[in-house]
C-alpha cells in the first residue's frame, strides 16, 4: 500500500483509490490552506485511527470525540462529520483488495505529509484478517 497524489500516473499494476475529504476516508480536520495545521490535522486522524475499532461491531468513535481529539491536537479549523462506520467499511474493502492487487492511496497532499500515510498503515492486509 502506498500514497499518492491524485491526478499523478500510476503504474499499470497499480491501481489507485481516491481518499480525499470527497471520500469517506477523507481527513475530517481541515487544514484551512494553513500549512502550520498539516502536522496537527495528520496528527489527530492518526490518534482519531487509533480509537477507530475496524472489526465489525468495534469502538466507533463519536462526533463529539473526534472534535476532542482534534482540538487536543491543536486543530484550529474546521471538524467536519465523519462518517466511522463507513470508514471502517472502507478500510475493511482495502484491505481485502490489497491482498490480490497493489493499491495507492491517492489524495490532494502527496508528497506532503497527509493523512493517507496513517490510512495506508492500517489499510494493509492483516494475516487472516477480513
Amino acid at each position: 500500500m502506498t500514497v499518492g497524489r491524485l491526478g499523478t500516473p500510476l503504474p499499470s499494476d497499480v491501481v489507485s483509490a481516491r481518499v480525499d475529504r470527497k471520500t469517506v476516508a477523507g481527513n475530517p480536520y481541515d487544514m484551512e490552506d494553513d500549512e502550520e495545521q498539516r502536522d496537527p490535522v495528520c496528527d489527530a486522524f492518526e490518534r482519531l485511527l487509533l480509537q477507530l475499532d475496524i472489526d465489525v461491531n468495534g469502538h466507533i468513535p463519536s462526533q463529539a470525540e473526534v472534535t476532542r481529539i482534534g482540538r487536543d491536537e491543536g486543530v484550529t479549523g474546521r471538524i467536519h462529520v465523519w462518517d466511522g462506520r463507513g470508514l471502517r467499511r472502507r478500510i475493511r474493502d482495502l484491505q481485502a483488495a490489497a491482498r490480490s492487487e497493489p493499491i495507492r492511496l491517492d489524495c490532494h497532499c502527496a508528497p506532503l505529509r497527509c493523512h493517507a500515510d496513517s490510512l495506508a498503515v492500517l489499510c494493509e492486509p492483516c494475516e487472516g484478517g477480513p
